[in-house]
């Protein structure tokens, strides 16, 4: 809202116009595995996990070989890192730290 209520949705909308286009931009590594270590960060709350498929952390795990963990925030939503920054920073600050050592 602060650029005002006729740009308030601007960003999402932008989002769904250029879906098409990203798709075609990114054909070539769709079926490609995550290789970097990663970590998942979810809000427990998050609707997504919902919709998603229930064997959504076997697939994740198969296509992110190096996920070094999954971390759920309790009492939070899609929003996580406004809805929790603590955590949210806490459990980034942990996975950044666990890489720095490794």
């Amino acid at each position: 809202m602060r650029t005002g209520p006729d740009a308030a949705f601007i960003g999402g909308l932008n989002s769904d116009r250029t879906a098409d286009i990203n798709g075609r931009i990114g054909a070539d590594w769709a079926d490609s595995d995550v290789t970097v270590p990663a970590l998942f960060l979810c809000g427990a709350e998050d609707p997504v996990l919902r919709l998603i498929n229930p064997r959504w952390r076997e697939k994740m795990t198969a296509r992110v070989p190096d996920l070094r963990r999954f971390t759920l925030i309790e009492g939070a939503g899609h929003f996580v890192q406004q809805e929790n920054p603590a955590r949210t920073n806490a459990a980034l600050l942990a996975f950044l730290k666990e890489l720095q050592s490794s």
